[in-house]
């Protein structure tokens, strides 16, 4: 039966900022299924979210006065 190897590394997240998502990968061969094996069980494929700095904000400029 296939057994998976170790995750790949990390790829870069989506977004340059704010949350997005990165992903990894890993292959069914450590060792591959060979002479009517089974197949690796899970997925190839995983999914995380990310945030790799804040967007820079919007900002409003107030002015305040008082009225006597």
């Amino acid at each position: 039966d296939g057994k998976w190897g170790t995750w790949n590394g990390w790829l870069s997240c989506t977004n340059t900022c704010g949350k997005g998502t990165r992903s990894r990968q890993r292959s069914c061969g450590n060792p591959t299924p060979s002479n009517g094996g089974k197949q690796c069980v899970g997925g190839i494929n995983e999914l995380d979210e990310c945030e790799s700095k804040a967007c820079p904000g919007t900002y409003i400029k107030f002015t305040c006065s008082m009225i006597a």
